[in-house]
């Protein structure tokens, strides 16, 4: 079974995540603020890699990563939110 999971974000910290699950041949599906980010992913190997403003698919984990020293993201684009 491959394990399905979604990384938002996709910068220093999120591109040496999804190296790391490229590595243990994991599918994974980002979703990042721009599309050059996104081409990025997708050439870093991301089964397909999106803006926000695109849903996210079913998913069995989603990392949420943020640039160190900063705050996280407290307003999440309204196909995110989860309640």
């Amino acid at each position: 079974m491959t394990l399905r999971i979604g990384l938002i974000g996709c910068g220093r910290w999120g591109s040496l995540i999804l190296r790391d699950l490229m590595a243990l041949e994991a599918e994974v599906h980002v979703v990042t603020r721009s599309e050059a980010s996104a081409a990025q992913a997708r050439q870093r190997g991301a089964a397909t890699a999106v803006t926000f403003s695109t849903m996210l698919l079913p998913l069995v984990a989603t990392f949420a990563v943020t640039p160190a020293g900063r705050e996280p993201m407290t307003k999440l684009p309204e196909p995110l939110r989860l309640a």
